[in-house]
């Protein structure tokens, strides 16, 4: 079951029997083993002889199940045998830009990272920030997220339309479902992490203040890198 929108699946030949020549297939499914299909990029024979097969795509969707059919193109001894299969999901890209955590700044490069603000780690807490996203004349800008995790019910990330936060919604997000990606309408893109503040408060708070500040002191332990890119688009009239 995929955890996230990447995943690297590696196929090491391995024991007494190893298998060779390895070949690789990742398929998706609407059911168990029911109308396979495979999914883009899902196929690999890059190795020959005992070497392992190693495939990474960005195209899975959190929580569905995927398939991995593992078989040999080896035409004499070595078409059966033995294997390990390793699933991991790849670190996050190097972050180029980061959102305030206050204020605002603006990107005015085609392509790009832009992480929270908390860059490598976690995001900081009472955020209130925003990122303009501006490209050159004539094009526009697209958010593809590669990882969301937010306080979910009490921390959000909304990309709006245009510079500033008056703006057309184009998304408003929180939990830790990957959102499919935004594109601008008007050339400009806006992304505010908002995260609520941490509650300072007697220890004989009532239960419901109680919870409000548990929910807070979640905030400072979840990462989120948002965005995996901002290519430039040619804009249509």
């Amino acid at each position: 079951m995929a955890t996230g929108s990447s995943h690297t699946v590696t196929v090491t030949p391995s024991g007494y029997d190893p298998i060779a020549n390895v070949v690789m297939q990742i398929y998706s499914s609407t059911g168990p083993c029911a109308g396979l299909t495979q999914v883009a990029g899902g196929c690999v024979n890059a190795t020959t002889a005992a070497a392992a097969e190693t495939l990474t795509f960005g195209t899975t969707v959190a929580s569905q199940t995927y398939y991995v059919r593992v078989h040999s193109f080896a035409a004499t001894a070595g078409s059966k045998g033995t294997f390990v299969i390793c699933v991991a999901v790849p670190p996050p890209p190097a972050c180029t830009n980061t959102l305030p955590a206050t204020g605002n700044n603006t990107i005015n490069t085609c392509s790009g990272v832009i992480c929270d603000s908390g860059g490598a780690g976690n995001y900081v807490i009472s955020s209130t920030g925003y990122t303009v996203i501006t490209p050159t004349a004539g094009n526009l800008a697209r958010l593809t997220f590669n990882d969301l995790d937010l306080e979910d019910g009490w921390d959000f990330l909304t990309v709006y339309d245009g510079v500033g936060l008056g703006g057309a919604v184009l998304l408003h997000a929180t939990g830790n479902a990957i959102p499919a990606a935004v594109t601008s309408r008007s050339r400009s893109l806006t992304v505010q992490l908002w995260s609520d503040p941490l509650l300072l408060v007697a220890a004989s708070m009532p239960p419901s203040l109680a919870l409000r500040f548990l929910h807070a002191l979640q905030a400072i332990r979840l990462v989120m890198v948002f965005a995996k890119a901002v290519p430039c688009l040619v804009g249509l009239d």
